[in-house]
């Protein structure tokens, strides 16, 4: 069974507060919305919100765009991630105008020590201990050295797709 809180909590000493982590310790699902991923990693790095996010990551769902997807990769376009996929950086917004020259900084500065994960609007990932399952309306790119390649909506991976 499923449970449905909305927990607020836009800081690191509302994340401490001890209500917001009994909730999440009741939880099975968490989802983070979008933002500044570097303010939202600093505000959630701490070792009881890290525990309580594995047990999420282990037996439920752990979600999140924009930012909320960033922080899930080994790193960030700047500084480091929750590394719960290894060996990637996480790109939202692939493909946006607005956004393209992340993209673009990014590939030049990576230099092959990660895969890229970019991901087009309105398309997601889900992933177990095995595959990666493309969802949505658009597509993904996994960008890796001068290799790239793009997946849609159905596509199943095998995980070691994001090994280096």
């Amino acid at each position: 069974q499923w449970t449905l809180n909305h927990i607020k909590a836009r800081n690191r000493n509302e994340i401490m507060n001890i209500e917001v982590l009994n909730e999440i310790s009741e939880s099975n699902f968490l989802y983070f919305s979008g933002g500044n991923p570097q303010y939202l990693f600093n505000s959630i790095n701490n070792k009881q919100f890290i525990k309580q996010l594995l047990r999420i990551k282990k037996d439920g769902i752990l979600a999140g765009c924009s930012a909320g997807s960033m922080i899930m990769g080994e790193r960030m376009i700047k500084g480091k991630g929750l590394n719960f996929i290894k060996n990637s950086i996480i790109i939202p917004h692939y493909g946006e105008s607005y956004y393209s020259w992340i993209t673009k900084t990014v590939k030049i500065l990576n230099k092959g020590k990660y895969k890229l994960i970019c991901l087009e609007k309105d398309t997601y990932f889900v992933i177990n201990d095995s595959e990666i399952k493309i969802i949505g309306k658009n597509n993904i790119h996994i960008i890796y050295k001068k290799d790239h390649q793009t997946f849609s909506d159905g596509d199943t991976l095998d995980l070691s797709i994001l090994e280096l």
